[in-house]
Protein backbone atom coordinates (compact mmCIF):
# COMPACT_ATOMS: atom_id res chain seq x y z
CA UNK A 1 0.00 0.00 0.00
CA UNK A 2 1.44 3.39 -1.04
CA UNK A 3 1.43 5.53 1.89
CA UNK A 4 3.55 8.76 3.02
CA UNK A 5 5.64 7.86 6.26
CA UNK A 6 5.63 10.33 8.89
CA UNK A 7 9.48 11.77 9.92
CA UNK A 8 11.51 10.08 12.90
CA UNK A 9 12.52 6.98 13.51
CA UNK A 10 10.86 4.77 16.62
CA UNK A 11 13.18 2.32 17.74
CA UNK A 12 11.81 1.67 20.80
CA UNK A 13 9.22 -0.64 20.73
CA UNK A 14 5.57 0.72 21.04
CA UNK A 15 2.13 -1.43 21.59
CA UNK A 16 -0.71 0.74 21.49
CA UNK A 17 -3.92 -0.40 22.12
CA UNK A 18 -7.26 1.12 21.99
CA UNK A 19 -9.75 -0.65 24.54
CA UNK A 20 -13.02 -1.01 23.20
CA UNK A 21 -15.84 0.56 25.72
CA UNK A 22 -19.55 0.01 26.68
CA UNK A 23 -21.41 1.53 24.11
CA UNK A 24 -24.25 3.86 24.69
CA UNK A 25 -27.99 2.94 23.24
CA UNK A 26 -29.42 6.47 22.17
CA UNK A 27 -32.91 4.67 21.67
CA UNK A 28 -33.35 3.37 24.96
CA UNK A 29 -36.65 3.90 26.73
CA UNK A 30 -37.50 6.88 29.38
CA UNK A 31 -33.42 7.57 29.47
CA UNK A 32 -33.12 11.41 31.09
CA UNK A 33 -32.68 14.37 28.56
CA UNK A 34 -29.69 15.35 29.98
CA UNK A 35 -27.21 17.64 29.35
CA UNK A 36 -23.91 15.93 27.69
CA UNK A 37 -20.22 16.95 29.40
CA UNK A 38 -18.04 16.20 27.57
CA UNK A 39 -14.01 16.39 28.84
CA UNK A 40 -10.95 15.41 27.32
CA UNK A 41 -7.78 14.91 29.22
CA UNK A 42 -4.30 13.73 28.62
CA UNK A 43 -3.50 9.73 28.77
CA UNK A 44 0.04 10.13 27.83
CA UNK A 45 2.79 11.91 25.73
CA UNK A 46 5.76 11.58 24.01
CA UNK A 47 8.44 13.72 22.40
CA UNK A 48 11.11 13.00 20.50
CA UNK A 49 14.31 14.97 18.92
CA UNK A 50 15.70 13.44 16.27
CA UNK A 51 17.95 14.11 12.92
CA UNK A 52 18.57 12.54 9.30
CA UNK A 53 19.48 9.18 10.77
CA UNK A 54 17.21 8.66 13.40
CA UNK A 55 15.70 9.40 17.20
CA UNK A 56 18.58 10.92 19.42
CA UNK A 57 16.46 11.76 22.54
CA UNK A 58 12.65 10.99 23.61
CA UNK A 59 10.67 12.22 26.83
CA UNK A 60 7.76 10.32 27.70
CA UNK A 61 4.81 11.61 30.05
CA UNK A 62 1.98 10.29 32.02
CA UNK A 63 -1.53 12.13 32.29
CA UNK A 64 -0.54 14.52 34.52
CA UNK A 65 2.08 15.49 32.00
CA UNK A 66 4.58 14.03 34.44
CA UNK A 67 7.85 12.66 32.97
CA UNK A 68 8.41 9.03 33.58
CA UNK A 69 11.17 8.32 31.40
CA UNK A 70 13.62 9.89 29.35
CA UNK A 71 16.18 8.05 26.56
CA UNK A 72 19.12 8.87 24.86
CA UNK A 73 19.85 7.23 21.38
CA UNK A 74 23.39 6.17 20.59
CA UNK A 75 24.62 5.43 17.10
CA UNK A 76 28.02 3.87 15.56
CA UNK A 77 29.87 5.40 12.77
CA UNK A 78 28.47 3.40 9.68
CA UNK A 79 26.37 5.12 6.78
CA UNK A 80 23.42 4.72 7.37
CA UNK A 81 24.27 4.82 11.46
CA UNK A 82 23.15 1.82 13.69
CA UNK A 83 21.76 2.24 16.63
CA UNK A 84 23.84 0.83 19.60
CA UNK A 85 22.81 1.72 22.53
CA UNK A 86 19.74 3.41 24.05
CA UNK A 87 20.47 4.86 28.19
CA UNK A 88 17.02 5.07 29.75
CA UNK A 89 16.96 7.55 32.45
CA UNK A 90 14.25 8.56 35.46
CA UNK A 91 14.84 12.60 34.75
CA UNK A 92 16.17 14.39 31.72
CA UNK A 93 19.84 15.08 33.38
CA UNK A 94 21.79 12.50 31.57
CA UNK A 95 24.45 14.11 33.24
CA UNK A 96 23.36 12.86 36.63
CA UNK A 97 23.87 8.87 36.25
CA UNK A 98 22.25 8.30 39.85
CA UNK A 99 18.53 8.84 37.43
CA UNK A 100 19.85 5.48 34.41
CA UNK A 101 17.59 3.04 35.46
CA UNK A 102 18.13 0.73 31.97
CA UNK A 103 20.16 0.16 29.11
CA UNK A 104 19.76 -1.75 25.99
CA UNK A 105 22.27 -2.60 23.49
CA UNK A 106 22.45 -3.82 20.51
CA UNK A 107 24.74 -6.24 18.25
CA UNK A 108 24.76 -6.37 14.20
CA UNK A 109 25.81 -9.33 12.86
CA UNK A 110 24.81 -9.98 9.73
CA UNK A 111 25.51 -8.01 6.55
CA UNK A 112 22.26 -8.94 5.10
CA UNK A 113 20.12 -7.68 7.80
CA UNK A 114 18.20 -4.29 8.63
CA UNK A 115 17.55 -4.87 11.95
CA UNK A 116 20.06 -6.12 14.74
CA UNK A 117 20.96 -9.64 15.30
CA UNK A 118 20.91 -9.68 18.94
CA UNK A 119 19.90 -6.82 21.59
CA UNK A 120 19.80 -6.91 25.31
CA UNK A 121 17.90 -4.70 28.22
CA UNK A 122 19.92 -4.25 31.17
CA UNK A 123 19.35 -2.63 35.12
CA UNK A 124 21.42 0.19 35.56
CA UNK A 125 23.59 0.22 38.91
CA UNK A 126 24.18 3.41 39.95
CA UNK A 127 26.14 2.69 42.60
CA UNK A 128 29.19 0.92 40.70
CA UNK A 129 28.35 2.67 37.35
CA UNK A 130 27.43 -0.38 34.74
CA UNK A 131 25.15 -3.21 34.19
CA UNK A 132 24.87 -6.35 34.37
CA UNK A 133 24.97 -8.13 30.78
CA UNK A 134 24.88 -11.83 32.15
CA UNK A 135 21.43 -11.30 33.35
CA UNK A 136 19.33 -8.87 31.51
CA UNK A 137 15.74 -8.06 31.87
CA UNK A 138 14.80 -8.97 27.99
CA UNK A 139 16.77 -9.64 24.87
CA UNK A 140 16.52 -11.08 21.65
CA UNK A 141 18.13 -12.75 18.80
CA UNK A 142 17.26 -13.00 15.23
CA UNK A 143 18.87 -14.32 11.91
CA UNK A 144 18.47 -13.58 8.39
CA UNK A 145 18.28 -14.71 4.75
CA UNK A 146 20.52 -13.66 2.23
CA UNK A 147 17.69 -10.80 1.21
CA UNK A 148 17.65 -9.26 4.87
CA UNK A 149 14.06 -10.81 5.65
CA UNK A 150 14.13 -12.74 9.01
CA UNK A 151 14.27 -16.46 9.36
CA UNK A 152 14.17 -17.16 13.36
CA UNK A 153 13.43 -14.69 16.25
CA UNK A 154 14.10 -15.68 19.61
CA UNK A 155 12.52 -13.07 22.84
CA UNK A 156 13.38 -14.03 26.25
CA UNK A 157 12.60 -12.18 29.23
CA UNK A 158 12.88 -13.16 33.00
CA UNK A 159 10.31 -14.44 35.68
CA UNK A 160 10.91 -14.65 39.04
CA UNK A 161 14.68 -14.61 37.98
CA UNK A 162 14.62 -17.57 35.32
CA UNK A 163 14.62 -16.40 31.85
CA UNK A 164 11.99 -17.66 29.57
CA UNK A 165 11.25 -17.93 25.96
CA UNK A 166 8.61 -14.93 25.57
CA UNK A 167 8.24 -15.44 21.54
CA UNK A 168 9.63 -17.56 18.95
CA UNK A 169 9.27 -16.71 15.39
CA UNK A 170 10.06 -19.02 12.46
CA UNK A 171 9.22 -17.25 8.60
CA UNK A 172 9.71 -18.91 4.85
CA UNK A 173 9.17 -17.19 1.80
CA UNK A 174 7.94 -17.81 -1.39
CA UNK A 175 9.71 -17.53 -4.68
CA UNK A 176 9.54 -14.22 -5.49
CA UNK A 177 10.62 -13.43 -2.22
CA UNK A 178 7.35 -12.64 -0.08
CA UNK A 179 6.54 -14.01 3.14
CA UNK A 180 4.71 -17.55 3.21
CA UNK A 181 4.43 -18.84 5.95
CA UNK A 182 5.06 -17.45 9.40
CA UNK A 183 4.71 -19.37 12.81
CA UNK A 184 4.78 -18.37 16.44
CA UNK A 185 5.66 -20.72 19.12
CA UNK A 186 5.79 -21.27 22.60
CA UNK A 187 9.05 -22.83 23.32
CA UNK A 188 12.35 -21.61 21.81
CA UNK A 189 12.22 -24.70 18.77
CA UNK A 190 9.57 -25.20 16.23
CA UNK A 191 8.19 -27.46 18.29
CA UNK A 192 4.50 -28.57 17.01
CA UNK A 193 3.08 -29.09 20.01
CA UNK A 194 4.09 -25.89 21.10
CA UNK A 195 3.23 -23.71 17.71
CA UNK A 196 0.50 -20.89 19.30
CA UNK A 197 -0.04 -19.05 16.30
CA UNK A 198 0.54 -19.51 12.45
CA UNK A 199 -0.33 -17.70 9.04
CA UNK A 200 -0.36 -18.60 5.70
CA UNK A 201 -0.15 -16.03 3.19
CA UNK A 202 -1.85 -16.13 -0.58
CA UNK A 203 -0.57 -13.50 -3.08
CA UNK A 204 -1.92 -12.36 -6.36
CA UNK A 205 -1.37 -14.22 -9.80
CA UNK A 206 -0.43 -11.17 -11.36
CA UNK A 207 0.82 -8.43 -8.79
CA UNK A 208 2.80 -11.15 -6.73
CA UNK A 209 3.68 -8.67 -4.07
CA UNK A 210 -0.38 -8.29 -3.46
CA UNK A 211 -1.66 -10.75 -0.45
CA UNK A 212 -5.24 -11.81 -0.95
CA UNK A 213 -5.42 -14.09 2.02
CA UNK A 214 -3.85 -14.89 4.84
CA UNK A 215 -5.20 -18.56 6.75
CA UNK A 216 -4.59 -17.92 10.47
CA UNK A 217 -4.29 -20.60 12.93
CA UNK A 218 -4.29 -20.21 16.91
CA UNK A 219 -4.57 -21.76 20.28
CA UNK A 220 -7.16 -19.43 22.89
CA UNK A 221 -6.25 -20.79 26.29
CA UNK A 222 -9.06 -21.82 28.46
CA UNK A 223 -9.58 -21.78 32.13
CA UNK A 224 -9.12 -25.44 32.05
CA UNK A 225 -5.35 -26.33 31.49
CA UNK A 226 -5.86 -29.28 29.87
CA UNK A 227 -7.87 -28.08 27.22
CA UNK A 228 -7.05 -25.78 24.13
CA UNK A 229 -9.49 -24.14 22.01
CA UNK A 230 -8.17 -23.80 18.59
CA UNK A 231 -9.36 -21.65 15.68
CA UNK A 232 -8.49 -21.54 11.82
CA UNK A 233 -9.92 -18.29 10.71
CA UNK A 234 -9.77 -17.02 6.75
CA UNK A 235 -8.58 -13.13 6.23
CA UNK A 236 -9.64 -11.90 2.64
CA UNK A 237 -8.15 -8.71 1.46
CA UNK A 238 -9.32 -6.70 -0.99
CA UNK A 239 -7.26 -3.71 -3.18
CA UNK A 240 -8.46 -0.92 -5.37
CA UNK A 241 -6.33 0.34 -8.66
CA UNK A 242 -4.13 2.89 -6.78
CA UNK A 243 -2.90 -0.33 -4.95
CA UNK A 244 -4.64 0.20 -1.84
CA UNK A 245 -6.00 -2.29 0.90
CA UNK A 246 -9.51 -0.85 1.61
CA UNK A 247 -10.76 -3.94 2.82
CA UNK A 248 -10.08 -6.74 5.46
CA UNK A 249 -12.72 -9.28 5.94
CA UNK A 250 -12.56 -12.11 8.04
CA UNK A 251 -14.19 -16.13 8.22
CA UNK A 252 -15.23 -18.26 10.64
CA UNK A 253 -14.35 -22.64 9.94
CA UNK A 254 -17.87 -22.61 7.91
CA UNK A 255 -17.08 -19.32 5.93
CA UNK A 256 -19.38 -17.26 7.73
CA UNK A 257 -18.25 -13.39 7.40
CA UNK A 258 -17.52 -12.79 11.33
CA UNK A 259 -16.51 -8.79 11.09
CA UNK A 260 -14.31 -6.80 8.75
CA UNK A 261 -12.66 -3.93 8.24
CA UNK A 262 -13.10 -0.41 5.76
CA UNK A 263 -11.04 2.05 4.87
CA UNK A 264 -10.84 4.71 2.95
CA UNK A 265 -8.25 6.99 1.27
CA UNK A 266 -7.60 10.28 -0.55
CA UNK A 267 -5.20 11.48 -3.00
CA UNK A 268 -3.32 14.27 -1.17
CA UNK A 269 -0.16 15.21 -3.18
CA UNK A 270 2.79 13.70 -4.75
CA UNK A 271 1.00 10.46 -6.40
CA UNK A 272 0.80 9.21 -2.33
CA UNK A 273 -2.81 8.32 -1.35
CA UNK A 274 -3.78 8.61 2.45
CA UNK A 275 -5.62 6.97 4.83
CA UNK A 276 -9.08 8.79 5.28
CA UNK A 277 -10.94 6.42 7.48
CA UNK A 278 -11.47 3.35 8.76
CA UNK A 279 -14.36 1.66 9.71
CA UNK A 280 -13.91 -2.24 12.33
CA UNK A 281 -17.25 -4.05 11.82
CA UNK A 282 -19.69 -6.66 12.74
CA UNK A 283 -20.46 -10.03 10.97
CA UNK A 284 -23.46 -7.89 10.20
CA UNK A 285 -22.20 -4.62 8.65
CA UNK A 286 -22.54 -2.07 11.68
CA UNK A 287 -19.82 -0.05 12.64
CA UNK A 288 -18.32 -0.82 16.20
CA UNK A 289 -15.35 1.27 15.87
CA UNK A 290 -14.09 4.13 13.75
CA UNK A 291 -11.18 6.51 12.68
CA UNK A 292 -11.18 9.14 11.03
CA UNK A 293 -7.22 10.86 9.67
CA UNK A 294 -6.03 13.99 9.38
CA UNK A 295 -2.93 15.44 7.55
CA UNK A 296 -0.88 18.86 7.10
CA UNK A 297 -1.78 20.49 3.78
CA UNK A 298 1.73 21.84 3.33
CA UNK A 299 3.95 18.89 4.41
CA UNK A 300 1.07 16.20 4.60
CA UNK A 301 2.68 14.95 7.90
CA UNK A 302 -0.66 12.54 9.95
CA UNK A 303 -1.31 15.01 12.49
CA UNK A 304 -4.19 13.84 14.13
CA UNK A 305 -6.25 10.11 14.25
CA UNK A 306 -9.94 10.38 16.01
CA UNK A 307 -11.32 7.14 17.45
CA UNK A 308 -15.58 6.98 17.76
CA UNK A 309 -17.36 4.29 18.81
CA UNK A 310 -19.93 3.78 15.67
CA UNK A 311 -19.78 5.88 13.06
CA UNK A 312 -19.40 9.54 11.71
CA UNK A 313 -22.68 10.77 12.30
CA UNK A 314 -25.17 12.68 15.23
CA UNK A 315 -25.34 9.76 17.00
CA UNK A 316 -21.44 9.37 17.06
CA UNK A 317 -19.57 9.57 20.49
CA UNK A 318 -15.55 10.45 20.19
CA UNK A 319 -13.80 8.09 22.31
CA UNK A 320 -10.24 9.56 21.73
CA UNK A 321 -7.63 11.41 19.64
CA UNK A 322 -4.11 10.95 18.60
CA UNK A 323 -2.07 14.43 18.13
CA UNK A 324 0.88 14.50 15.61
CA UNK A 325 2.71 17.46 16.16
CA UNK A 326 6.50 18.30 13.71
CA UNK A 327 8.10 21.15 14.94
CA UNK A 328 11.66 22.79 14.64
CA UNK A 329 13.73 24.48 17.64
CA UNK A 330 17.06 26.64 17.86
CA UNK A 331 19.94 25.34 20.30
CA UNK A 332 20.87 28.54 21.24
CA UNK A 333 23.69 28.68 18.26
CA UNK A 334 21.69 29.40 15.18
CA UNK A 335 21.18 25.15 14.79
CA UNK A 336 17.97 23.57 13.93
CA UNK A 337 16.54 20.98 16.30
CA UNK A 338 13.69 18.37 14.60
CA UNK A 339 11.13 17.18 17.22
CA UNK A 340 8.09 14.95 16.97
CA UNK A 341 5.48 14.96 19.79
CA UNK A 342 2.59 12.36 19.79
CA UNK A 343 -0.35 13.62 22.57
CA UNK A 344 -3.12 10.86 23.38
CA UNK A 345 -6.44 11.94 24.57
CA UNK A 346 -9.08 10.54 25.76
CA UNK A 347 -12.92 11.41 26.51
CA UNK A 348 -15.45 11.52 29.44
CA UNK A 349 -19.35 11.57 28.41
CA UNK A 350 -20.00 12.57 32.86
CA UNK A 351 -23.97 12.73 32.02
CA UNK A 352 -23.76 9.05 30.06
CA UNK A 353 -21.11 7.11 32.90
CA UNK A 354 -19.04 6.72 29.40
CA UNK A 355 -15.14 6.54 29.76
CA UNK A 356 -12.64 6.06 26.31
CA UNK A 357 -10.41 3.25 26.57
CA UNK A 358 -7.02 4.34 28.35
CA UNK A 359 -3.74 3.02 27.60
CA UNK A 360 -1.95 5.16 30.33
CA UNK A 361 2.27 4.41 30.36
CA UNK A 362 3.43 2.73 33.11
CA UNK A 363 6.88 3.31 34.55
CA UNK A 364 9.24 1.75 31.32
CA UNK A 365 6.16 0.38 28.97
CA UNK A 366 7.45 2.59 26.20
CA UNK A 367 10.95 2.01 26.99
CA UNK A 368 11.30 -1.71 26.85
CA UNK A 369 13.64 -3.28 23.93
CA UNK A 370 13.24 -3.22 20.81
CA UNK A 371 11.87 -6.40 19.40
CA UNK A 372 13.31 -6.58 15.33
CA UNK A 373 12.24 -7.76 13.18
CA UNK A 374 8.74 -6.58 12.01
CA UNK A 375 6.18 -8.83 11.38
CA UNK A 376 4.92 -9.79 7.86
CA UNK A 377 1.43 -10.49 8.40
CA UNK A 378 -1.05 -8.25 7.31
CA UNK A 379 -3.81 -9.09 9.85
CA UNK A 380 -4.72 -5.42 11.65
Amino acid sequence: MKRHLASGIATIFAAVTLIACPFFNPDEKDAPDLEITLTESQSERRLERFDANGVLESWNYDRNDTLIAYSVYEYDGTVPPRLMKVRIYSDDDPADASTCILVAEYVYEDANADYATSGMLCVFDPATGSYDTAAPLERFEAAYNGNGDYVTMTYYQRDGGAEIVEQHRTCTYDANGYYAVESYYAGADAADADLLERYTATYDATDTWKCIQEVRYLKIPTADPSYTYVRTLTYKYSWDADDNMYLQAEFDEDGNLTGSILQTYELLGDGYWYRKTRGSLTGNGLNALYRTYEYDATNLDLIEIRYYNKNNDEETELLARDSYKYFIRDDGSGSDQYFYENTYFVYDYSSRGLMAGDRSLESGERNGLALPPSSHHLLD
